[in-house]
């Protein structure tokens, strides 16, 4: 006897019942197949974005490689005008005044920031 048939209403508005409590067996269809619903992801988007429309921050991000074009937002400290960051960087210490955009999730859960240029 699956989900559905013990819920009617789901299989009306054809709607995915909650997730199982831990040790429970997960919900089925009149079928007997699981019923598996996934979450709309945060960062999907059809069209790729124009270089207009990318928020330009100024950080300072704490890197070893410089190759890189992304950083979590733990490596990045903002600051409000070039200036600033140029004064905070430290290429001893591996600290490097940047142009950023972000943060933007990832698909890990991480909050990324994307390099846009060096300064």
């Amino acid at each position: 006897m699956g989900f559905a048939s013990l819920n009617p209403s789901y299989a009306k508005a054809g709607r995915f019942p909650p997730r199982p409590a831990m040790g429970q067996p997960p919900a089925r269809d009149t079928s007997g197949r699981l019923r598996v619903s996934l979450p709309a992801s945060p960062c999907s988007r059809q069209t790729a974005m124009t270089p207009d429309e990318l928020i330009r921050r100024y950080a300072v991000v704490h890197t070893k490689r410089r190759g890189r074009g992304r950083f979590p937002e733990g490596c990045v400290t903002l600051f409000d005008d070039p200036d600033q960051a140029r004064a905070a960087a430290d290429p001893d210490q591996h600290r490097y005044a940047a142009v950023v955009h972000g943060p933007t999730p990832s698909s890990e859960g991480l909050r990324l920031y994307y390099l846009i240029q060096w300064l």
